[in-house]
């Protein structure tokens, strides 16, 4: 029985492996397509509001894509476990204009405060988490919640956290926000397709690190500082 779960199980990943891997091209060439459209398209809004709102759908299902192929990958152990060395405190420079785009759409209170804090990995994984976990306080907090990003050393590990003081996630969803596609509530307006957090849990997981809510409006991330270790993460 543990035999054929685990084929099924395989036969699932590559499956998605797959589907993924054959919708790269005829996105890549819809993209291309709308593209020229867009260009060649006369000066009437209502075609071009029409072409560039099938660009911008074209560019969410192909950013959909990459991250299933990338979890895919993950599943199946394909992915090179990554050691560079890395600040956290850089990434959340660099992540910083996107988030203070995202602060001011959702009228939230972005405070960083970013000291030194060296880990190994890779730093654009790593910029997908800041990424992930920021916008999803800011999404979730609501209008003037205020959403903390704080990067530092504590007790030898190097530490990010992620804080705001909105209403946080209710007891009964905590336990199913790291599955695929779960969405805590479906009739959100801005709803993504819920592989953020998914997809952040499997960084983190190829960072040899862990990743677990225990509250409502909180998360931190522990590295170590070692070079000669592999990063731990949690996340609660």
């Amino acid at each position: 029985m543990l035999d054929r779960l685990e084929r099924s199980f395989t036969a699932a990943r590559q499956f998605s492996a797959d589907a993924a891997h054959e919708l790269r091209t005829p996105l890549t060439i819809l993209r291309g397509e709308l593209e020229v459209a867009l260009a060649a398209a006369p000066g009437d809004a209502g075609p071009r509001r029409a072409l560039e709102s099938c660009l911008e759908e074209v560019g969410r299902l192909a950013s959909l894509v990459e991250d299933l192929l990338f979890l895919a990958r993950a599943d199946a152990g394909a992915v090179t476990p990554p050691s560079d060395p890395v600040d956290l405190a850089d990434v959340v420079a660099d992540a910083g204009p996107a988030l203070e785009a995202l602060a001011a759409r959702d009228s939230a209170e972005l405070v960083v405060q970013a000291r030194p804090a060296a880990v190994r990995g890779s730093a654009p994984l790593l910029f997908r988490v800041v990424l992930n976990l920021a916008e999803n306080a800011i999404k979730h907090g609501g209008a003037g919640a205020r959403v903390e990003v704080i990067t530092g050393v504590d007790g030898g590990h190097a530490v990010l956290e992620v804080r705001d003081d909105g209403p946080g996630i209710a007891p009964e969803d905590r336990g199913r926000i790291f599955d695929r596609f779960y969405r805590a509530d479906p009739a959100r307006e801005r709803g993504g397709a819920g592989l953020g957090l998914p997809l952040t849990r499997a960084i983190v997981l190829l960072h040899g690190g862990e990743i677990s809510l225990t509250g409502g409006s909180r998360s931190r991330g522990v590295f170590s500082r070692h070079p000669a270790r592999r990063p731990r993460m949690s996340a609660f």
